[in-house]
C-alpha cells in the first residue's frame, strides 16, 4: 500500500516522513540527504540540493551551541549522500529543539528543495517559542559558550583523542574571549613541543588565536611573513565561509604558487571551492565572483592535469559563466575517475545562471 501525503506538505517533508517509516535505527535520525535522492526527486536538481536543508540546519544550531564535536564535524565536512542529522551531533537542549520543530520546520516549506540560500527567519522564530520568555539560554553568555567549549577540549584530550577538527570548530563558535583557554590548554598537555609526526596541536592553536584577536588579515599576513603555514590557514579559512575568507585566500595564492609544491597548489584550489560550496546560505559579492572567476580561468588555461582540472571546474561551477562554459568544452575530456566533471560543472553553472 502506498504511503499517501496530503499535497499541502512539502515534498523534503514527504520524503523525510516515509523513510522514517520503514528505515530502522538505533540513533533517532532526523534527516539524511540519502533520503531525498530517489524516486521522484526533481531531475533539475543535485545532490546538494538534497543536503543544503540539513547543512543550513546543522550551522543554524552550531551558532545556538546546541552541537556536539561529531555535528561540528558534519557541519563542517563534505559528507555529499551520507550527510545526515541525528542525536549523536546535538546536544540534548538541541533534541528537544529538534523534536519539537524539525518536522515543522520542513512542513513550512521554508527547506523546500532547489532552494540557493536559505534563511534563519523561520528558525529564529521557534527559538523564540521554545525558549522561555525574558529567560537567556546559556548558550547566549560569551562566558559560558568559552568555558564550556573549553572544557570539551580537555575532556577530549583527556581521553587521547583530540583533532585539528575540534579546535577549529571551537574557534567557529567562539570569540578572542576563547584565547586564554586554548592557550592553557596549549601549555597544560604541551601541544606546543609535539615531536615530528605528530599532529601539531600547539601551531595550531597559534593560527586559531590569531584569527580569533585579529581576523582573517592577520593570518594572511602572517602567512606572507612566513609565520604560518599556508596548509593550515586554509584548513582555518575553509569554515569562515565568507566573502573575506575568498579574499584572503586569494591573497595567499602567491605564496602557495611560489612553493612550486604542486600538490599544495591542488589543495589550494581545492579549499577555495569548499569555501565556495553553498553550506551556509551566503553568496559571494558580484565583484569577487568576478575575480574568483578569472582566477580559476587562468589556472584552467594553463593545466593539462586531468586532477587539477577537475578540481578547478568543481570550484568554478560556483562562479561560471557563459565563458566558462566554453573554457571547459574547449579543454580535452576528462577520464576516470574525473570523467563526467566537465558535464556537471556547465549544470551547475547553467542551473546558476538561470536561476539569477
Amino acid at each position: 500500500m502506498a504511503y499517501i501525503v496530503p499535497a499541502a506538505w512539502p515534498r523534503t517533508f514527504a520524503k523525510v516522513e516515509r523513510w522514517r517509516r520503514f528505515e530502522e535505527n538505533f540513533v533517532k535520525v532526523w534527516d539524511k540527504a540519502k533520503w531525498h535522492v530517489e524516486g521522484d526527486f526533481p531531475k533539475h536538481l543535485t545532490e546538494e540540493d538534497a543536503r543544503r536543508h540539513i547543512l543550513f540546519m546543522l550551522h543554524w544550531l552550531q551558532e545556538k551551541g546546541l552541537t556536539t564535536e561529531e555535528g561540528d564535524m558534519e557541519a563542517a565536512g563534505d559528507m555529499g549522500y551520507d550527510t545526515a542529522l541525528n542525536e549523536e551531533m546535538v546536544t540534548t537542549e538541541g533534541r528537544k529543539f529538534l523534536d519539537q520543530f524539525y518536522d515543522r520546520w520542513l512542513k513550512s516549506g521554508d527547506a523546500e528543495y532547489g532552494k540557493r540560500k536559505y534563511t534563519p527567519k523561520v528558525l529564529d522564530g521557534y527559538w523564540v517559542e521554545f525558549s522561555p520568555r525574558g529567560e537567556k539560554q546559556k548558550t547566549d553568555d560569551p562566558k559560558s559558550l568559552t568555558a564550556k567549549l573549553v572544557q570539551r577540549l580537555r575532556d577530549r584530550e583527556k581521553k587521547g583523542c583530540v583533532e585539528v577538527e575540534h579546535l577549529l570548530g571551537a574557534a567557529m563558535k567562539g570569540d578572542a574571549s576563547l584565547v586564554p583557554g586554548l592557550l592553557e590548554l596549549k601549555d597544560e598537555f604541551g601541544w606546543g613541543k609535539q615531536k615530528k609526526g605528530q599532529v601539531p596541536l600547539g601551531a595550531w592553536v597559534d593560527v586559531i588565536c590569531i584569527y580569533l584577536e585579529r581576523g582573517v588579515r592577520a593570518v594572511v599576513e602572517a602567512v606572507q611573513a612566513g609565520e604560518v603555514e599556508p596548509l593550515m590557514a586554509m584548513g582555518l579559512l575553509d569554515d569562515t565561509k565568507s566573502d573575506e575568507a575568498v579574499r584572503g585566500s586569494l591573497a595567499i595564492w602567491p605564496v602557495v604558487e611560489r612553493s612550486g609544491d604542486r600538490m599544495l597548489c591542488r589543495q589550494f584550489i581545492g579549499h577555495l571551492g569548499n569555501l565556495l560550496s553553498p553550506k551556509k546560505g551566503w553568496e559571494l559579492p558580484q565583484d569577487d565572483s568576478r575575480t574568483v572567476r578569472e582566477f580559476l580561468h587562468r589556472y584552467i588555461s594553463r593545466t593539462d592535469d586531468a586532477a587539477d582540472l577537475g578540481i578547478a571546474y568543481g570550484a568554478l561551477g560556483a562562479v561560471g559563466n557563459e565563458e566558462s562554459i566554453r573554457l571547459v568544452q574547449s579543454r580535452k575530456a576528462l577520464e576516470l575517475p574525473w570523467k563526467g566533471m566537465e558535464k556537471r560543472t556547465i549544470k551547475e553553472i547553467r542551473r546558476r545562471l538561470e536561476g539569477k
